[in-house]
């Protein structure tokens, strides 16, 4: 049925737009992750004995938890290929944690490690970005659309149903339909309603049979031309 596969179709846009709003906020996260390790490291120059090495192992911290922050936001989008904090420059980040504590007391490899820090940060201040914006420009435009069309689609089934009602009703039936309808949605009546309308209009019967009958040979309108290229 057509109104089924167009719900589908908006589901899983939907669905890919939680995925990339996920992969965001684990990017947003690693850059906050990365500046406070760039940070930490720019102060722990200046600093000494325990005041250095607690500084420098939150760096190692902050270091780690940003490239999992990054990796789990791929494992999100399995088949998105990330044009910033690649595999590549994750793990050569991470190569900076193995001698981060040498590195420290050297001045030229002291400066190397804070290049790296930054440009991983760069990098994931890039990638949420560019997150953000594969969001906003082409997963929400495309939703909203999909939304559209499956509120359009709903009604045309919706008006359609009602006229083959009406076309098998006799008219006392009709009557008694029609003032149902005027208070509530058809999706709404119940037993009772029409219990309650048969004994107001005294003898006519309303057959709830052919009210509530089923939809199976319901015959579902051509979709337009747009709804075919989904």
């Amino acid at each position: 049925m057509e109104l089924d596969k167009m719900r589908g179709y908006r589901d899983a846009l939907a669905s890919s737009e939680l995925e990339w709003r996920g992969g965001a906020s684990l990017a947003h996260s690693a850059l906050q992750l990365m500046d406070r390790a760039v940070q930490s490291w720019n102060k722990a120059q200046s600093q000494t004995g325990d005041s250095r090495f607690h500084l420098a192992t939150e760096v190692r911290n902050c270091m780690q938890e940003a490239a999992l922050n990054v990796r789990l936001a791929q494992v999100l989008l399995p088949s998105v290929e990330f044009p910033h904090c690649t595999a590549r420059q994750t793990t050569m980040m991470l190569q900076v944690v193995v001698y981060l504590m040498t590195d420290m007391q050297d001045s030229e490899r002291s400066d190397q490690t804070l290049r790296v820090l930054s440009s991983y940060r760069d990098s994931a201040n890039l990638l949420h970005k560019w997150l953000h914006e594969t969001v906003d420009s082409s997963l929400m435009p495309a939703l909203s659309e999909a939304q559209a069309q499956l509120v359009s689609l709903a009604e045309r089934l919706h008006h359609l149903r009602l006229a083959l009602i009406r076309a098998q009703m006799s008219p006392g039936d009709l009557e008694l339909f029609e003032r149902l309808l005027s208070r509530k949605s058809l999706g709404s009546i119940t037993m009772d309603d029409v219990q309650k309308e048969h004994q107001a209009a005294g003898a006519r019967r309303l057959d709830h049979e052919l009210l509530f009958r089923s939809c199976k040979t319901l015959v579902v309108p051509q979709p337009d031309a747009a709804l075919q290229q989904l």
